[in-house]
């Protein structure tokens, strides 16, 4: 695979099912990623499940203003 080491992603409906799988490679080849959900528990879930390169984010992508929020905490 590739090396994304240093890198930070944000991976929308990950906290189960494929964004998940996409969330477990990404952090696989070393990017902190941070884990989306509406639902916040299952944000949380997903993130204690993939180890410390995880990071759970819930917000609703249809509110602009929560995705920006999010956007601007990322760093």
């Amino acid at each position: 695979m590739f090396d994304l080491t240093g890198r930070t992603a944000l991976v929308t409906g990950s906290g189960r099912g494929v964004g998940f799988g996409i969330a477990a490679a990404l952090i696989e080849a070393g990017a902190v990623v941070h884990i989306n959900d509406l639902v916040a528990e299952r944000a949380e879930e997903a993130a204690a499940r993939l180890g410390p390169n995880a990071r759970a984010l819930p917000f609703s992508v249809t509110d602009l203003d929560e995705v920006r929020a999010a956007i601007d905490g990322i760093g």
